[in-house]
């Protein structure tokens, strides 16, 4: 691939750095741990461990935290307001769903994005297993409200996650679209095409997607937006593989939309095929 791995100096400085902490909601109050005691270490985590904020998502306060070798996600979301006891039910439990989806995605990402497994005291003794990748395990998680507001708190074994990640990073090979790190990473990708944040999806795009986790779907909106940026070797190397690696997968839209991206960057003999597979394919399904 012609295009640039940005896993910079800066991230990895970051994953290894901490940042001062703005909540002082629930997880600093000492009501709070008295409320739901100390789940599986998260209370010591959360008052020794190295903590780091999280942006991905602006509805919700979430950090995330390395202590004693796992890695945690706290996330807490403000409940609205709501005087039916019946209704005002079915959205806490909403809420309280959504933050232990959003705390095992923090945690994951951070994870396999962030996280300096260099610096792990016992990184010598953690070998390559990609049976490590499918079997990643929530250690334990703590979900449920408080104040009006749903929190959860998951926990991560980071052995684990760096001996899935020495495989990952080193073997190109495997179709690893089910492990536990793929549809973490799909979701964060789609979520930043939808927030047209197209820097991050670009860099994210290039970190991972030798690990074998994107389908189509993801390699087009990293073409639409390499495509915006005018950066057209690197969009026709994707298309290119789109088309090849792909093929069976795609629709008469797919392959429409890769000829219109095939005439934006002035390939026009690739366009054409593309448009005759739309075309084709439309045909099959009309009889």
């Amino acid at each position: 691939m012609r295009i640039c791995k940005i896993i910079t100096a800066t991230a990895l400085s970051m994953a290894m750095a901490t940042v001062a902490m703005a909540m002082g909601r629930l997880f600093d109050s000492g009501e709070f741990w008295e409320r739901f005691p100390a789940n599986d270490g998260a209370r010591r985590a959360w008052e020794n461990g190295v903590k780091w904020t999280s942006k991905t998502n602006p509805a919700l306060e979430s950090v995330i935290v390395y202590d004693n070798d796992s890695i945690y996600g706290f996330v807490e979301r403000k409940i609205p307001p709501e005087h039916d006891p019946n209704v005002k039910a079915r959205i806490i439990k909403a809420y309280i769903d959504r933050s232990e989806m959003q705390a095992i995605h923090e945690a994951g990402l951070f994870a396999f994005n962030s996280f300096d497994c260099s610096a792990k005291s016992n990184i010598g003794s953690i070998t390559p297993n990609i049976q490590a990748c499918s079997n990643i395990k929530i250690l334990s998680k703590l979900s449920s409200d408080w104040n009006d507001y749903a929190f959860s708190i998951a926990k991560l074994s980071t052995d684990q996650i760096c001996s899935c990640r020495q495989v990952l990073d080193t073997n190109e090979s495997n179709n690893n679209y089910n492990i536990f790190f793929g549809p973490i990473a799909r979701y964060e990708i789609s979520r930043l095409y939808e927030n047209n944040n197209q820097n991050e999806l670009i860099d994210f795009f290039t970190s991972h997607h030798k690990k074998n986790i994107f389908d189509y779907n993801h390699f087009l909106m990293t073409t639409d937006f390499l495509i915006q940026q005018k950066r057209h070797d690197d969009a026709n190397i994707l298309l290119d593989v789109i088309i090849t690696r792909f093929a069976d997968k795609l629709n008469s839209e797919d392959w429409e939309k890769c000829g219109d991206y095939y005439l934006i960057l002035d390939q026009k003999d690739k366009a054409i095929n593309s448009f005759t597979k739309a075309s084709e394919l439309l045909n099959n399904s009309a009889f």
